[in-house]
């Protein structure tokens, strides 16, 4: 009797396998919005798609011809935190509220994220408040430092746009929004009135500024491609009246 026993443990060793497959398996959130783009697509040029200075969010995170611009969203981070008057205050409370967005940031990505919560939080803060830092700037040249070596290179600004529109490059509009109201609320200087007329002001240069701009609101844009994918939409009844 044992030994059918065995035989049969041995025979349901492959069914054993699969339960194994399904139960690590996690399915996409039927909500996504960021994804890789498809290898067919990728072979014809792969240099338009992956990130080329700048890495924003998890997909290329760590790649090697992006580690230079790491310094960067550290001090752009530094300089960002400093817009309040208590700077460690400030980094801690970002610091929370960043990483209690970890289930809904998951979320916004076709395939799951490996890296741990404090890890993914750590990005979106670097990833976050470099992005808001060099909207502000961007958007009033007083907002500079006596040197900034990303404005003192004509260059850079346009190669920053275009990787900040691709679809890997992308971090939930939820983490901008909440950095920025954050800052907006305890900053000593004012900001502009919304992060959708800071980014649509950084992103304008390579748009077509006679198309329509009919967003209602930051609250339901996915990410910065998806806003400007919006930009390009047919008009609506209830065009901008969030802006």
């Amino acid at each position: 009797m044992a030994g059918t026993d065995t035989t049969t443990d041995e025979e349901n060793l492959w069914l054993i396998g699969i339960k194994k497959n399904l139960a690590d398996f996690t399915a996409p959130c039927p909500s996504w919005s960021i994804c890789k783009v498809p290898s067919k697509l990728r072979s014809t040029n792969g240099d338009a798609y992956s990130p080329q200075i700048i890495s924003i969010g998890p997909l290329h995170y760590g790649t090697d011809n992006v580690l230079d611009m790491e310094e960067h969203k550290m001090k752009y981070t530094k300089y960002f935190l400093a817009r309040t008057p208590f700077e460690d205050q400030t980094l801690d409370d970002c610091g929370k509220l960043i990483r209690s967005l970890d289930r809904n940031v998951r979320a916004y990505y076709a395939k799951p994220i490996d890296y741990s919560e404090d890890k993914l939080a750590k990005m979106l803060l670097f990833d976050g408040c470099f992005i808001l830092e060099l909207f502000l700037r961007s958007s009033n040249v007083y907002e500079r430092k006596e040197y900034d070596p990303i404005f003192e290179s004509p260059w850079m600004p346009p190669v920053l746009r275009r990787h900040l529109a691709l679809l890997e490059n992308q971090i939930p509009f939820l983490v901008l929004e909440k950095l920025f109201t954050y800052i907006a609320r305890h900053s000593a200087k004012s900001l502009p009135s919304t992060l959708c007329r800071l980014a649509l002001s950084f992103f304008g240069p390579f748009l077509n500024t006679e198309a329509g701009i009919h967003i209602n609101s930051g609250g339901d844009i996915s990410h910065f491609l998806d806003l400007i994918h919006r930009i390009y939409l047919p008009s609506s009844p209830e065009s901008d009246k969030g802006l």
